[in-house]
């Protein structure tokens, strides 16, 4: 029989991070279980020119929203079912989340996740992965990419 220290139900961006954490440590073994696929050499996951055709595919959970008594109707939440989770399927988009959420979830009992402890750490990504920016070509995209901007640097 086969046994691990530590069993990672996951392959998303979350649990690879956990996992990759904890086999830091030569003493112990991890295990990570995904339900989906690798993404590795899969075209159709690797070009993010083809992210949409992933989406209702067996590579996403395909969840749906119940209905809201005063907004929208249902709608698709995807998740991706693949070695990466999200991470493999979002067409690269990334968020990082304003200095007041960050805040407030400590408040509620995160403690240590706030905006000023967490900064690092975004840092660390901006660091290592190489961001090219492409200004948008109208005002009103200006506009929200210089808000986005704004709130990605915590003032």
């Amino acid at each position: 029989s086969i046994s691990y220290d530590y069993v990672i139900c996951g392959g998303g961006t979350a649990g690879c991070v956990v996992a990759r954490r904890l086999a830091e440590n030569s003493n112990v073994t991890v295990c990570v279980i995904e339900a989906g696929p690798s993404d590795e050499g899969n075209d159709i996951i690797m070009d993010i020119r083809k992210w949409a055709e992933l989406l209702g595919t067996q590579f996403d959970y395909n969840y749906s929203i119940e209905e809201q008594l005063y907004g929208n109707s249902k709608i698709r939440h995807s998740r991706a079912k693949i070695l990466g989770g999200c991470s493999s399927h979002n067409s690269v988009i990334a968020f990082i989340a304003p200095a007041y959420d960050m805040d407030q979830w400590e408040k509620l009992g995160a403690y240590g996740w706030n905006s000023k402890t967490t900064k690092k750490y975004f840092n660390k990504v901006f660091e290592k992965v190489n961001l090219e920016t492409i200004p948008p070509l109208n005002s009103w995209k200006l506009f929200i990419y210089s808000m986005i901007l704004h709130e990605a640097s915590f003032s």
